[in-house]
């Protein structure tokens, strides 16, 4: 491809390419979780675990989903003082809060692609496989 052929600046600019120094962490998706964890969920609602290996950290993570919406629950599990999760969309990328003890939680998603990162001080970024929320 030659690099000065029309648009392919404007095409490279549409893509977000802030992570591509990132190191790469497969998700493995599971299947429903256990009733237990759907207590307030009801009969209408199905549910997919997922899991990603990070640098010394392990993110199990929770999709419910009920009609047109989503929600995403999490754990981050390790060695950590500081750390930012992110919610990568076609549309965006928003900071999920992580709590004292490393959990985090997104609703009111619509259906799609996403993919969450981790970005630790002292660490390269960490960007998961992308999955359909």
């Amino acid at each position: 491809m030659n690099e000065s052929e029309p648009g392919r600046d404007a095409a490279l600019a549409a893509f977000d390419r802030s992570l591509d120094g990132a190191a790469p962490a497969p998700v493995l998706l599971g299947g429903r979780a256990e009733p237990d964890s759907l207590f307030r969920a009801g009969e209408d609602t199905t549910s997919t675990t997922l899991r990603m290996d990070l640098d010394g950290l392990v993110i199990d993570a929770l999709i419910l989903a009920r009609g047109d919406l989503r929600s995403l629950t999490g754990l981050v599990r390790g060695e950590f003082d500081h750390l930012e999760v992110r919610l990568y969309r076609p549309w965006g990328c928003p900071r999920l809060f992580v709590t004292v003890d490393g959990g985090f939680r997104s609703e009111g998603l619509r259906r799609g692609p996403a993919s969450l990162t981790v970005e630790r001080p002292g660490h390269p970024p960490v960007a998961g496989d992308w999955f359909v929320l």
